[in-house]
């Protein structure tokens, strides 16, 4: 008996020793090979789960057993009440030290995943539920200034309001790549971290799994299926601005804005509008749809000067959306351009971003308070189990004038309408 005890006591410490040589580098053992401590075969129970991972011994160990852990827990693959092995038992699964166990469940208790009572052992709690939202960026739409940015900062302070919490989700990854949900998405999704997406992104063609989510999604996309879906009325914009251009005399129109042509219902808009006014036309040098630029205040500026050194040039400018805006209105102002007597131009705003311009131009203004407060209550809605609109057309609210909207004018009311 103690002599079997002696050779456990030694399998131990010799595996609690080969794994700190591992860690700082230098595990080495007979004729100068690295020691390693393999896990010990497991069955199809908890064990087997636990089991079902390899562990980087270049890495801290302890962390890569709690990430382990929490992921079979919060996915519900280790449910409430199941009763954990002992941490001897771990140590074996693993292959590692008692204290490297300790240290990798630590935080779960402290997360108030697992519970350790005397006499009973280690125990799987309840998962707490979720009240968090994701807000999805499919590119860096975020930074700078502008509709998104403004729109994500009234999201927030309405998330928090509604009893939720907000998770900012900004897929930074290369265009390419963008096919499949990001990583922190998708393990946030496993681990019953978020019950629900709001997403802000408008790149249709690249984020097809947008509508395949297992949990309500609803945001400003056209590739959302079962949710609500949130657009501006481009026609009733370009209505407007054609009908104001038409009666100024205008008969060429050129259109600057950062988005390819992938943002269909902008282009449809523009498109199916532009022929039903007879007297305009425009021309493939006159537009600017070069892709999606980060600067849409430089890609503004250039686009102008672009445009303005063409020949003929056109006698109406639209640019699309706010965030060129201060690009344009330099730009005019650079090459000399008489506004409105040389350019008529037409400018997009929203309510929540002042933009400084000393012109006199025509403008078609957005309410980022408006789309945020119906994407938030929509969400509600589709949590709540009611019913809730597929899709919302937010209207845009016109005037022309200089300096807007940093004057005293008008802006647009805030949303008053409901879900259901």
């Amino acid at each position: 008996m103690g002599q079997r005890r002696s050779e456990t006591g030694k399998r131990c410490l010799l595996d609690g020793a080969n794994e700190l040589r591992l860690r700082r580098g230098k595990g080495c053992g007979l004729n100068g090979h690295i020691v390693k401590t393999l896990p010990e075969q497991t069955g199809n129970g908890i064990e087997g789960l636990l089991g079902n991972v390899q562990l980087d011994r270049t890495k801290p160990l302890p962390r890569q057993i709690a990430d382990h852990v929490r992921d079979l827990i919060r996915s519900g693959k280790i449910s409430e009440g199941t009763k954990f092995p002992s941490i001897q038992r771990l140590a074996k699964v693993w292959g590692v030290t008692l204290f490297t166990i300790n240290r990798g469940l630590k935080p779960l208790m402290q997360e108030g995943l697992l519970e350790r009572q005397r006499k009973i052992g280690t125990t799987v709690k309840a998962v707490p539920v979720s009240r968090s939202l994701a807000v999805h960026f499919a590119d860096r739409q975020l930074f700078g200034t502008g509709f998104y940015p403004e729109l994500y900062v009234r999201l927030q302070e309405m998330i928090l309001a509604a009893g939720y919490e907000c998770r900012l989700c900004v897929d930074s990854r290369p265009n390419i790549e963008h096919s499949t949900p990001p990583a922190d998405l998708q393990r946030a999704i496993a681990q019953r971290e978020i019950v629900g997406v709001i997403s802000l992104s408008i790149r249709q063609n690249e984020i097809g799994w947008l509508g395949k989510l297992p949990l309500p999604v609803v945001g400003v996309s056209g590739l959302i299926q079962e949710g609500l879906k949130v657009e501006h009325d481009f026609e009733q914009m370009f209505q407007h601005f054609f009908s104001v251009l038409t009666q100024a005399g205008c008969k060429k129109v050129g259109l600057i804005t950062p988005f390819a042509r992938d943002f269909r219902e902008f282009f449809r808009a523009f498109d199916s509008v532009l022929p039903q006014h007879g007297q305009l036309s425009t021309h493939e040098a006159w537009q600017c749809c070069e892709g999606y630029w980060r600067d849409h205040s430089s890609f503004g500026y250039h686009a102008l000067r672009k445009i303005w050194a063409q020949t003929p040039r056109p006698d109406a400018i639209i640019a699309y959306p706010d965030g060129t805006v201060d690009g344009v209105v330099l730009a005019a102002m650079m090459e000399g351009i008489r506004v409105p007597d040389d350019l008529q131009m037409c400018l997009h705003a929203n309510d929540g971003v002042p933009r400084a311009c000393p012109l006199e131009v025509h403008w078609a203004e957005t309410s980022t308070s408006s789309m945020a407060q119906i994407l938030v209550d929509s969400m509600r809605a589709r949590l709540e189990g009611r019913v809730a609109p597929a899709k919302v057309v937010l209207p845009f609210r016109f005037r022309s004038g200089p300096s807007f909207p940093l004057d005293s004018g008008p802006t647009i009311p805030p949303w008053k309408g409901s879900i259901p």
